[in-house]
C-alpha cells in the first residue's frame, strides 16, 4: 500500500513539473513570437514611412514638371553697332511686310532690290523702332535733319523705305553707277566719298573708315 502511494507521488510529481517545464516552453514561444511582430510591424512601418516620401517626392515632381520655364527676354544686337542700339525686336511679320515692301521701293527706284534689303538690315533689322547712339532713327536710320530734307517722318517705316530707295537710286546715279560709292555715301555722306575718291583713286575705300568699309563689304 505505501509502495503504491510513492508511486502515486512520484507520477504526480512528475506530471506537475511536465506541466511547468510546457508552460515554461509556451511562454518563451509566445515571447519570441512577440519580438518577431514588433519587428515586422517596424519594417512594416518603415516601408509605409518611406512610401509616404515618395509620395512627397513624386508629388514635388509633378508640380516642378508643371511650372512653366521662365522665357528668356534678351535685345537684339544689329549689325551695326556704331549706328544702332539694343531695342526691342521688331515682330517677324514686321519683317517679313517690311522686306517685300523694301523690294518694290527698290524696284521702283532702280536699284538691286537684293542688296537693298541687305542694306536695310544692316542698318536696323528692319526694326521701326530702331534709334541709334548718335540720334539716327527708324527702319532706315535717317537723322532727322535728313529726314526733314526729304519731306518725311523718320518713325514712319513705309516712308522711310521708300525714301531710302530713291536716295539710293540717286546716290547710285550721282557716283556713275558704282552702287558700292552709292552704299559708302548712304553711310559715311557723298562729300567723304568723293574725297576718298581723290585721294585713293581705285584705292578709295580704303580711305573712309573701318565702320563704312565693313558697311560696303556686308552689303
Amino acid at each position: 500500500m505505501l509502495k503504491n502511494i510513492q508511486k502515486t507521488g512520484k507520477i504526480a510529481s512528475t506530471l506537475i513539473t511536465s506541466i511547468m517545464l510546457v508552460a515554461m516552453i509556451i511562454g518563451v514561444m509566445g515571447s519570441i513570437q512577440s519580438v518577431v511582430n514588433g519587428n515586422n510591424s517596424t519594417t512594416y512601418g518603415s516601408h509605409k514611412v518611406q512610401s509616404a516620401g515618395q509620395h512627397v517626392q513624386n508629388a514635388v515632381t509633378q508640380v516642378t514638371k508643371a511650372a512653366p520655364a521662365q522665357a528668356e527676354t534678351k535685345a537684339p544686337a544689329f549689325a551695326n553697332e556704331t549706328t544702332s542700339v539694343q531695342t526691342v525686336n521688331a515682330p517677324i511679320s514686321y519683317s517679313t511686310s517690311y522686306q517685300s515692301i523694301a523690294r518694290s521701293a527698290a524696284v521702283a527706284n532702280g536699284i538691286n532690290p537684293d542688296r537693298f534689303v541687305r542694306q536695310i538690315q544692316q542698318e536696323s533689322g528692319f526694326n521701326p523702332n530702331a534709334v541709334s547712339p548718335a540720334g539716327a532713327i527708324g527702319i532706315a536710320q535717317f537723322m532727322p535733319g535728313t529726314a526733314a530734307g526729304m519731306g518725311i517722318n523718320p518713325h514712319d517705316p513705309v516712308a522711310s523705305l521708300n525714301a531710302a530707295a530713291r536716295m539710293m537710286g540717286n546716290l547710285d546715279k550721282q557716283f556713275g553707277g558704282d552702287y558700292n560709292k552709292a552704299l559708302a555715301a548712304y553711310n559715311a555722306g557723298p562729300g567723304a566719298v568723293q574725297n576718298a575718291v581723290r585721294r585713293g583713286g581705285g584705292n578709295w575705300l580704303s580711305y573712309l573708315p573701318t565702320e563704312t568699309r565693313n558697311y560696303v563689304a556686308i552689303i
